[in-house]
């Protein structure tokens, strides 16, 4: 059994490609690679389709990280 990080474990899935960026754009991935246990609730593609351009935009900036942060 191979023991995956929950970042590895994201990126396998197409659908939740959206969320891993916005993670990543935040600067929040690295706490992802670690092997620690933890739950991430991540919308799907298309649960984010629904949020429009300033809310994203807003995510991506460095006031909403801490939206991101858990």
């Amino acid at each position: 059994c191979t023991l995956r990080s929950t970042a590895d474990t994201i990126q396998k899935h197409a659908e939740l490609s959206t969320i891993y960026n916005l993670i990543h754009s935040a600067g929040l991935d690295d706490l992802l690679h670690h092997h620690l246990p933890f739950t991430l609730f991540a919308p799907t593609n298309e649960s984010l389709k629904k949020l429009n351009d300033i809310q994203v935009r807003y995510l991506r900036h460095d006031e909403g990280r801490k939206d991101l942060e858990i």
